[in-house]
């Protein structure tokens, strides 16, 4: 992988860095949307950075759906997305009292 960064990327050593960074993303990506019709359907639909958070922080895929579904819903920003995968909001909705 660090080869393939780094003659794919023939910036400094910082960009090579960055470059490294995003392709580790990618194949985390490629392996947790294998299914092509959900990528270009679902997670397309949001930005990069927004991914590269669910995959960091979310490991169940019915979860990670469902944090894609609000976010296109809600029209969350990453920071907002982080702190619902923070307070555990997956695990909390349909739980409020009425």
């Amino acid at each position: 992988m660090r080869a393939f960064a780094a003659a794919w990327s023939k910036e400094p050593i910082v960009q090579q860095a960055a470059a490294q960074s995003n392709l580790k993303y990618m194949w985390a990506f490629a392996a947790a949307w294998p299914e092509e019709p959900i990528v270009q359907q679902l997670v397309a639909q949001i930005p990069w950075g927004h991914n590269v958070r669910l995959l960091d922080y979310v490991k169940s895929r019915p979860e990670r759906e469902w944090y894609i579904k609000k976010t296109i819903e809600s029209d969350w920003s990453r920071n907002v997305l982080i702190h619902g995968i923070e307070s555990d909001r997956y695990k909390r909705q349909g739980k409020a009292l009425t």
